[in-house]
């Protein structure tokens, strides 16, 4: 039996970030970059719905119980992003 897919759901506050950082990459390094780099953020974070122990992620428990990290990455970069 295949288990059961994880729902992500972000906060308001996340769903502010993300946009945030979207339109500052764009402001900064062009809307094509900030598409590219949008669905790098999306991939991240749909790799989570595998449940909880994606390929990658890090139990953070030194921050807080329970919380884990998943470095976000274009495929044969090097991974300079977190989701917490």
């Amino acid at each position: 039996m295949t288990p059961p897919r994880w729902e992500i759901r972000l906060a308001e506050a996340a769903q502010n970030d993300f946009r945030s950082i979207l339109v500052w990459t764009a402001e900064h390094f062009g809307g094509a970059q900030a598409r590219r780099y949008q669905d790098i953020l999306t991939e991240a974070l749909m790799s989570l719905t595998d449940g909880p122990a994606p390929l990658g992620w890090k139990s953070r428990d030194d921050i807080a119980p329970g919380l884990c990290s998943l470095h976000v990455a274009k495929r044969g970069r090097p991974r300079r992003h977190v989701v917490l």
